[in-house]
């Protein structure tokens, strides 16, 4: 398949390592979070959400320690923080919003798990 095709927020293979689209032109390198431009013509592979590690209902994650579920709340704020700067479509404002909510959310999460 071609770059284009794919939507933002896709996870896809391209030369050897995997990326996640974040604009028409524009992807973040998942191994270190550089971004960069894929040409359209560019052959992609569509990495599928179940290959991803998605987390299924019969996955243990009560079980994760405290510091682990941090660093991979941080880790996920930050991609969904360059999905939504690669965004055009939306104002400052709405992604200021939308970064606000994001970090309420995460802060639920953080409440949620000091609970168990």
């Amino acid at each position: 398949m071609r770059f284009p095709q794919l939507n933002i927020g896709d996870q896809f293979e391209y030369q050897g390592e995997r990326w996640t689209k974040t604009g028409p032109l524009t992807a973040v390198r998942q191994s270190d979070n550089q971004s960069a431009m894929i040409p359209r013509y560019a052959s992609v592979s569509r990495i599928e959400a179940t290959a991803q590690g998605e987390v299924g209902e019969s996955s243990d994650v009560q079980n994760i320690p405290l510091e682990e579920l941090d660093r991979l709340l941080d880790a996920m704020l930050k991609r969904v923080a360059v999905l939504l700067d690669g965004t055009a479509e939306l104002s400052e404002d709405t992604r200021e919003v939308l970064r606000a909510r994001l970090r309420g959310i995460q802060e639920d999460i953080r409440a949620m798990a000091r609970q168990r």
